[in-house]
């Protein structure tokens, strides 16, 4: 938490949120899409070349991707 803490914008902490609680490595997070992100539904899609997979998003990173897109 103290990571998220001296994050200074809403994406800041949602990157960090990526690479530290989803375990995403940096070349992913850069090529996410925000079409990608459904909140409905709690997942982001995440692509690797011709493949895509969805993740689940848990309570702290759902949190802070409606903060970010709000």
């Amino acid at each position: 938490m103290g990571v998220l803490a001296q994050a200074a914008t809403p994406l800041g902490r949602l990157v960090v949120a990526f690479a530290a609680i989803l375990t995403l490595p940096g070349h992913e997070i850069r090529t996410l899409y925000t079409t990608g992100l459904d909140l409905s539904r709690g997942t982001l899609e995440v692509r690797g070349g011709l493949l895509r997979h969805p993740l689940c998003l848990e309570e702290l990173t759902h949190q802070l991707a409606d903060d970010w897109t709000a």
